[in-house]
């Protein structure tokens, strides 16, 4: 088995003997569950997952273990309780290590403040696209900032379809430059 299909499930929690019998998988979906931790070491017995859709739970951080996914590329976590991002959360702390690049990081509608975001957070990513980041509420933005147009996405809308919010052809999508990366904010 290549694919696993959890999105819609009631699951609160990841651990790491759910996924020792599946050490074949390139893309495990548990978007829209109720998830609120994921234990270190869970994604171990998976080595060669490619994409992680862990979008739409309740999770308060980045999940344990994302930086050592070798060959791991896309990760949806979107729509969670994301309140911090490390510097070290996605990519391999020490330098002689080898991994993939990501080619998407999808971080929008969570309460991470995107200026808290160290730059080198994002060094293992492929791309200027490849980083997205974007819900502005009015408490969290600095006095200073001009706010662009944006409004909330309604992620936990599943008629909504995910080629919609995905799609880098998409008009309405705006970039800042921060530092060395652009951040992708969604504004309609």
């Amino acid at each position: 088995m290549t694919e696993l299909n959890l999105d819609y499930n009631k699951i609160i929690k990841v651990e790491i003997e759910d996924f020792i019998r599946y050490k074949n998988l390139l893309r495990l979906r548990l978007g829209f569950n109720q998830i609120k931790s994921v234990e270190n070491g869970s994604f171990v017995t998976i080595p060669n997952v490619r994409e992680i859709h862990l979008d739409n739970n309740r999770l308060k951080k980045v999940p344990p273990g994302l930086s050592s996914l070798r060959y791991l590329q896309v990760v949806f976590l979107h729509g969670n309780k994301i309140s911090s991002v490390g510097v070290n959360d996605f990519c391999p702390s020490r330098p002689g290590i080898k991994k993939n690049l990501y080619t998407g990081i999808s971080l929008f509608a969570n309460p991470v403040k995107y200026w808290d975001i160290q730059p080198a957070t994002f060094r293992c990513v492929s791309g200027r696209r490849g980083v997205q980041l974007g819900n502005f509420r009015n408490s969290q933005l600095p006095a200073d900032f001009q706010k662009p147009n944006t409004c909330e996405l309604p992620l936990s809308d599943p008629s909504l379809p995910e080629t919609d919010i995905y799609s880098p052809q998409r008009p309405s999508r705006s970039t800042v430059q921060y530092d060395d990366v652009v951040l992708r904010m969604i504004s309609f």
